[in-house]
């Protein structure tokens, strides 16, 4: 549809708002659920997870300090901070939800695809949160930005037998799911400077 021309041949999408509902439920989530934007201001950054196997990110941090200029009431998590309980607070409150991390691939099963959190600090084991998780969220409303290395990539995994497209059962997916009206992420790998 958005490479669709009208008769001056003009694009379409130029005309029209877009809206792509990733599923059924999520649609009629959506219609229950009608979000008034504008009195909707809380906004959490999560970032930096501190973690032994995983490198530093210090110019994500950096990058997500630098937008509480942009927004006052900016809620930044970083580092020890990061946390499975803060991002699932977050993704609680928040309206707009910013995430500086690294995300694991799962090649058989994209449900089990993850972002890494802090390490938990009573057991020092690695922390994530899957896109499985995240699909049983309510995110009504929210907006989403994954700053993850390809957290949107297109290409394809296969799993018990099947093929599936990481752009469908991603992270993307998983957002949008779980209620979010909007999720921007990569289509490349990024490098933290």
């Amino acid at each position: 549809f958005c490479a669709l021309n009208n008769s001056r041949g003009d694009f379409l999408v130029k005309q029209f708002d877009m809206c792509y509902a990733v599923s059924c439920s999520g649609l009629l989530r959506k219609k229950r659920s009608p979000v008034e934007c504008d009195k909707r201001t809380m906004t959490v950054a999560l970032g930096n997870p501190r973690s032994k196997k995983w490198s530093c990110l210090p110019y994500a941090e950096q990058e997500l300090m630098s937008c509480k200029t942009l927004i006052p009431n900016l809620d930044l998590r970083v580092q020890g901070a990061f946390t499975k309980s803060s991002f699932l607070k977050a993704t609680a409150e928040a309206d707009y939800l910013l995430l500086s991390t690294h995300m694991t691939e799962d090649q058989d099963s994209p449900l089990l695809n993850r972002i890494v959190l802090s390490d938990d600090s009573a057991t020092g084991q690695e922390s994530f949160v899957s896109c499985e998780e995240i699909c049983r969220l309510d995110m009504t409303g929210s907006h989403v930005f994954l700053n993850s290395c390809s957290s949107a990539c297109l290409g394809g995994l296969r799993g018990n037998g099947l093929y599936f497209s990481k752009e469908v059962f991603g992270f993307p997916h998983a957002f949008l799911i779980a209620g979010a009206s909007d999720v921007l992420c990569a289509l490349w790998p990024i490098d933290d400077r």
